[in-house]
């Protein structure tokens, strides 16, 4: 979520807009995270309570101004239907991101050979929970609404690309394209069909260390209803450091799903994460 944030904030710097936290304490919080990254270290793992609303104040030129709530939940709250339960924001989501850590992919695990394996395991934790378990038990939750679950738009990201190049079955996934038939080859195939029917939208992502981080801004932008905006009197943009995404491979969720909610006015848009990040409005 941190890196997301931060995504996001160079984004509206870029484009001349403007992005801050509703509440000091959250902006210190995000500073020290930012920090932490920067040293190369790793922040504290989530704790099991569900945590309050991070609220993040986002003004784009020519665009709607939102206020996004981000709810960023252990990844022990997707383990279990009871735990998915209360994830109350679930009833008001329209967009769901689910991002696939693609070594917690059965399939995908046993096709490593010994070195690749234990090349994976120095590198980065992987979840032991199949993504398409975790991913399943919020779409159970969401077809008890009476639409059925039906969502706007449906955001995949597939994770540490940057590793999977460097195996066998990796080298297979072209990281600047779609890699929609790579994950049918991998055992996502009944995943993929499951989430055409969930969405009138569908847009799949791959990202590793070197992803630029305005593809991320755009990503999260399409899926949260921020769509990108460009800079005024046809100004060019400035760079944006890679920076952003250092660390993205060690902190992104390990197959989750997010959900964002609009409230009247001014727009808000609810963020959970767990092992599924689900964006939802209302």
């Amino acid at each position: 979520m941190v890196l997301g944030i931060r995504a996001l904030h160079a984004r509206a710097r870029a484009v001349h807009g403007r992005l801050s936290f509703v509440e000091q304490r959250h902006a210190q919080a995000y500073a020290g995270a930012i920090r932490e990254f920067q040293r190369g270290g790793r922040l504290a793992k989530t704790g099991p309570e569900l945590p309050l609303a991070t609220m993040v104040d986002v003004e784009l030129p020519g665009r709607a101004r939102r206020i996004l709530y981000l709810f960023d939940p252990a990844g022990e709250h997707y383990t279990g239907a009871t735990e998915v339960e209360s994830l109350r924001y679930l009833e008001h989501s329209e967009a769901l991101l689910f991002v696939v850590d693609p070594f917690a992919l059965p399939q995908l695990r046993r096709s490593l050979t010994g070195d690749e394996r234990e090349f994976v395991d120095e590198a980065a934790a992987s979840s032991e929970e199949d993504p398409a378990d975790t991913l399943q038990r919020v779409l159970n939750e969401l077809r008890s609404r009476p639409d059925q679950g039906r969502q706007k738009r449906v955001a995949v990201v597939v994770t540490k690309t940057d590793l999977l190049l460097r195996t066998e079955i990796g080298r297979g996934l072209d990281p600047g394209g779609d890699p929609r038939d790579w994950l049918d080859r991998v055992g996502l195939g009944n995943t993929v069909r499951t989430l055409d029917q969930v969405a009138a939208q569908v847009r799949y992502f791959a990202s590793g260390l070197g992803t630029e981080p305005a593809a991320v801004a755009d990503l999260l932008g399409w899926v949260t209803g921020l769509p990108a905006a460009g800079p005024p009197d046809g100004e060019r943009p400035p760079p944006t450091s890679r920076r952003i995404l250092r660390g993205l491979r060690r902190c992104a969720p390990r197959g989750r799903c997010a959900a964002a909610t609009r409230a009247a006015s001014p727009p808000a848009i609810r963020w959970g994460a767990g092992p599924c990040w689900p964006a939802c409005r209302s």
